[in-house]
């Protein structure tokens, strides 16, 4: 098969008619429904169910339509790699970014660095979710995550390590009291990250340790935005699981329960295979990096 065909197929299966396809591709629809005739007797095998409503695609045609898309999208990689390769430091960098790690590491930096790179563009897309980016795209895209399980054709490289313990204000203390052991928790109010998740496990740690049974503890509150629990912490309406690095010399807060070492997450600047050698991605990384090394 050429490629002329498998984008006339990509087109077809995404408009849903030949008629549709026709238009989109500015060629006659019996050009079009040669083509595909063609490449179902070359495979053998039938692309498309014709029904009076439109096209629909068959378990084999929808294999193939996948395969496509991949290798399209492939290909538009490619020639973005080569375009930014010969322009340097140049074009659209989508990145998506936890807002907690955006907050405190990469808002305060990032002046110097489009200082630096004047003709790199930036999309940044900050959000609270475990899962933040589809790293599956034609787009130069990175993400600054925890690692990913599983994950196959992204180079995940070691940013960090946060180390999650426990705090509460002065007020809240001298209100309720400080915690003694890690049992003593269940007396007390708790703010969680929300919602439930891979990453809500790792931070909540306090609402399982000292349990040796049953189940977590119930939260006071909790919130999906890094910010948000830190100022509840601030104002006195619970303990909260925070990360060290990121609370600092901050005069508000006291470490609660400090002997115990609590639990740690890893960040990770990933990016797909497909775009390593992309300047913009490459001088990103660089300083990203910059920040902790």
């Amino acid at each position: 098969m050429t490629l002329d065909q498998l984008k006339t197929f990509y087109i077809v299966a995404n408009a849903g008619s030949f008629t549709s396809a026709a238009i989109e591709l500015n060629m006659d629809q019996s050009n079009v429904s040669r083509k595909i005739i063609s490449m179902e007797t070359r495979l053998r095998t039938k692309l498309f169910t014709r029904k009076a409503r439109g096209l629909i695609l068959t378990p084999e045609g929808q294999a193939l339509l996948e395969e496509t898309r991949e290798i399209l999208n492939r290909i538009e990689g490619m020639k973005n790699i080569v375009k930014n390769v010969h322009n340097e430091a140049r074009g659209l960098l989508n990145i998506s970014v936890l807002d907690n790690f955006y907050d405190h590491f990469l808002l305060p930096n990032l002046h110097g660095f489009l200082e630096s790179y004047p003709d790199i563009r930036l999309n940044i897309n900050k959000v609270d979710a475990w899962n933040v980016s589809d790293l599956d795209s034609s787009d130069m895209m990175v993400a600054i995550r925890p690692y990913m399980q599983n994950a196959t054709n992204v180079v995940q490289e070691f940013l960090t390590r946060l180390h999650i313990r426990l705090y509460a204000s002065k007020a809240y203390l001298k209100e309720f009291g400080t915690p003694k052991r890690l049992e003593d928790l269940s007396h007390h109010r708790l703010l969680a990250y929300g919602p439930k998740n891979d990453l809500s496990s790792v931070v909540n740690w306090h609402l399982f340790a000292g349990l040796s049974f049953g189940n977590p503890r119930e939260p006071y509150i909790q919130t999906s935005c890094f910010k948000t629990r830190l100022d509840l912490t601030e104002r006195g309406f619970g303990i909260a699981a925070l990360s060290s690095e990121m609370v600092g010399d901050n005069k508000n807060l006291v470490p609660v329960l400090p002997d115990h070492e609590g639990s740690v997450i890893d960040f990770f600047y990933i990016y797909p295979n497909l775009h390593k050698n992309a300047i913009p991605v490459k001088r990103f990384g660089e300083f990203v990096h910059t920040f902790f090394h």
